[in-house]
């Protein structure tokens, strides 16, 4: 799978990439891993959502580098798969250039959470949920559970990154499981949104 230049931040090359990702899955992590390309790190995707987590790098006024993440959202229409345009970003706690084995940002758990976009007024442009992440190494599977239906795909992000998308806003878990199908670690959503509670 050819990736597209993507020196610096491009919507129009990242979607292009996403695409191929959602497409022919995963291409093997460039080594060594360049801070000044933008790389897919995990992606999702059901009969309707799919997500793409992509890993760049932003350059501090110091001159030091600072990982930072990016959330594509795509929309499946018929066949094919629709970038959508409301994508988010935030930092990113492992850094793979510095310190590429590193799990402490897991805390000793299996999996934790490391951000997301939310709404609970989904639209045909935006999903109700995209939230990302990172699992320990002897994570094989990650499943979403909600309202009573599981889906479950191979835990095959680089260096353990994962990311999920829903269409709906209603309560759901995410585990994380091995390869004998043991649940060594759950999530659980969604979080409550701000100025919710002073609005009831």
């Amino acid at each position: 799978m050819n990736i597209a230049d993507e020196s610096i931040f491009d919507f129009s090359n990242m979607a292009v990439n996403g695409l191929k990702v959602l497409a022919e899955g995963l291409a093997e992590m460039p080594m060594p891993l360049d801070s000044s390309s933008v790389t897919p790190l995990a992606y999702w995707k059901d009969s309707h959502c799919g997500a793409v987590l992509f890993l760049r790098y932003s350059t501090n006024d110091d001159g030091t580098l600072t990982p930072v993440v990016i959330r594509g959202a795509f929309r499946r229409e018929r066949q094919n798969w629709k970038p959508l345009h409301h994508w988010s970003g935030s930092g990113w706690s492992h850094d793979p250039i510095t310190n590429p084995d590193s799990l402490a940002d897991l805390d000793a758990q299996a999996i934790g959470a490391g951000g997301g976009q939310f709404t609970d007024q989904p639209k045909s442009d935006a999903p109700a949920i995209v939230i990302s992440g990172r699992h320990s190494p002897d994570v094989k599977d990650i499943s979403v559970i909600q309202r009573g239906f599981k889906l479950t795909a191979p835990a095959t992000g680089h260096y353990g990154a994962w990311i999920v998308c829903l269409d709906e806003w209603a309560p759901y878990a995410i585990e994380a499981s091995d390869e004998n199908g043991a649940v060594l670690g759950r999530l659980q959503g969604p979080p409550r949104l701000p100025g919710r509670e002073r609005m009831k």
